[in-house]
């Protein structure tokens, strides 16, 4: 390649892209850019697929130059997803080497020819398998990449060779095994190699170039492979009941903030897809792509990514965000000090208390001291980040809130104040006029933590009849895990009030569920001690419980015997 100066200012380097090459000198060059510039060079990357869209649309039925605006159009296509393979590598990495997608590649790679075979029958069983057009082309790319021999494959390059490609999905399951295995190790090292090149910065430019079209290749078949072939996830399927044994997301001890990744493979792992959603997560940036930059997504118009950094200040009140309450007065100030029996009405109309329960029947209500002990009881016991407020500080000075406000919450937030002047009078219309032409979704590479999801629909039209409708679809799904978070600084107070409210009902819920089951144990135990206290009643004379071998009676026996003499 020949040498090409990229320009210092990272926007007007990008502005200057008109090629793959171009774009890969770029890269080369501005390894590493803040993030508000990569929100930028995405603006900048879209905006310019959009035009050629447009001029493919506007043009193609009067234009007789066709194949030029196509070339435009797969151009902008291929710049853009190239772009954002590179700055998604990292993460793309990460995994590829976790726990999960390592479990699932070893427990791919123990399963021997008669396993494969024995699980794909149960699945499909004698029924044949016709590929679809797109698979046969996809499977014959793979099978001609230099990285695999088309030889070791004859029975599912002869499927995908004769007409109409229909094929028993038996005969070709070892050597569909064999292929995905392959993809999936090619893909890990391709990516790996990537990652390793753009961290050093003497990586020759014809070099990184290489291994970036690399990744990229490998991780478009991939892709393809997942989301376009139904074979593939007819395989996967036949050995979800073992995957789920063998892929279990791990829950890090001590940390409150599961990576998201183990967050989904949770909720895959209880719907017996677990193999599935692995793979899924390994192209989740090539399948993003894909979908937004389709010709049927794309807007008209040009987009104006709103980056918001919240002014010096804004965020920032000394003292009052990181003192937290004690907890205890917390949970008195919810659940009562004493539990009360059941009022009643005497003849003359006059209510009448029963007397103080402090005996903890099953269906009395809690009280607040249950609750508490309860509460100290699993903080012990389970040491994480999200009840470490439930044990004993480090020192008299109690514990600090290490939350902030997340960015879901936010925008919506900024959203609502942008729609109702009279709640976002004390922000400058500056700050909020970025926020009144936005999407309706935010649009976020995982699922938004709960307590975003509830503040978002609080914001909906029940709190704003003005903007009724601008919040119908703002998330798609949320996950369980809840973080420490603040409320955003401008929210509206009505709003704040009622997501307070709402958490309040949450921890009354758990305070109870533990209560109960502390109490539930508690009377097992005394159970099992007044078990103990009738043996010895029934059993006069007896100075222990064995028998006349010498050897311990179980318990249960015992008593059995006890009762029997009863009756008789």
């Amino acid at each position: 390649m020949a040498s090409v100066t990229v320009p210092a200012n990272p926007m007007e380097g990008l502005s200057l892209v008109s090629t793959e090459d171009e774009l890969d000198r770029y890269l080369h060059h501005h390894a590493r850019v803040p993030f508000a510039t990569h929100v930028a060079s995405i603006e900048h990357l879209l905006n310019e697929l959009i035009v050629a869209s447009n001029a493919y649309k506007d043009k193609y039925d009067t234009d007789g130059n066709k194949e030029e605006l196509v070339a435009q159009f797969i151009l902008r296509k291929r710049l853009l997803t190239r772009y954002i393979t590179f700055r998604s590598v990292g993460k793309m990495h990460r995994r590829f080497v976790s726990p999960a997608c390592q479990t699932l590649l070893r427990a791919l790679r123990s399963l021997l020819p008669v396993d494969v075979l024995a699980a794909v029958t149960r699945r499909s069983g004698p029924v044949s398998y016709k590929f679809t057009e797109l698979e046969q082309d996809l499977i014959a790319s793979i099978l001609h990449l230099p990285e695999f021999s088309i030889h070791e494959f004859p029975n599912l390059n002869e499927g995908i060779s004769k007409p109409p490609g229909t094929v028993s999905p038996i005969i070709i399951s070892w050597e569909f095994h064999q292929l995905l295995l392959q993809i999936l190790d090619l893909a890990q090292t391709k990516i790996s190699t990537l990652y390793n090149a753009s961290a050093l910065e003497n990586t020759p430019l014809d070099q990184f170039t290489q291994h970036l079209s690399s990744a990229e290749n490998i991780m478009h078949c991939l892709n393809f492979l997942v989301h376009h072939s139904p074979l593939a996830h007819l395989h996967v399927q036949s050995f979800e009941l073992l995957l789920c044994t063998q892929v279990t997301p791990k829950v890090t001890e001590g940390e409150l903030d599961q990576d998201d990744d183990t967050l989904e493979l949770i909720s895959a792992r209880q719907k017996q897809h677990v193999g599935w959603e692995t793979l899924r997560l390994m192209v989740s940036f090539q399948r993003s792509v894909n979908v937004i930059t389709g010709r049927q997504m794309l807007p008209k118009q040009k987009v104006q990514f709103a980056y918001y950094n919240a002014p010096q200040g804004l965020e920032e009140e000394a003292g009052r965000k990181t003192e937290l309450h004690d907890w205890t007065g917390v949970v008195r100030s919810i659940f009562p000090a004493k539990t009360v029996a059941a009022t009643s009405t005497t003849s003359a109309g006059d209510v009448k208390l029963g007397q103080d329960n402090h005996n903890g029947s099953d269906d009395a209500p809690v009280t607040a001291d249950e609750v508490i002990a309860a509460m100290a009881s699993y903080g012990a016991t389970r040491k994480t980040r999200n009840t470490v407020i439930l044990r004993t500080p480090p020192s008299n000075r109690g514990y600090s809130f290490p939350g902030c406000c997340h960015a879901e919450a936010t925008i919506a937030t900024m959203r609502f104040l942008s729609l109702a002047p009279s709640d976002g009078a004390q922000l400058p219309d500056t700050i909020l006029a970025p926020f009144r032409n936005t999407y309706l979704l935010i649009g976020v590479s995982k699922r938004c933590c709960p307590l975003c999801a509830l503040l978002i629909s609080l914001l909906l039209s029940p709190h704003a009849p003005s903007t009724a409708g601008a919040f119908s679809r703002i998330i798609l799904s949320y996950h369980p895990n809840i973080y420490p978070t603040a409320l955003p600084r401008f929210l509206p107070e009505s709003v704040a009030i009622k997501a307070l409210t709402v958490m309040e009902v949450g921890v009354r819920r758990l305070g109870e569920v533990l209560a109960r089951m502390a109490r539930r144990s508690r009377k097992s135990r005394e159970r099992k001690n007044s078990l103990g206290s009738v043996n010895s009643t029934y059993l006069k004379g007896q100075s222990s419980t064995r028998s006349e071998s010498g050897e311990e009676d179980d318990p249960d026996e015992v008593y059995n015997r006890a009762a029997l003499r009863r009756k008789i």
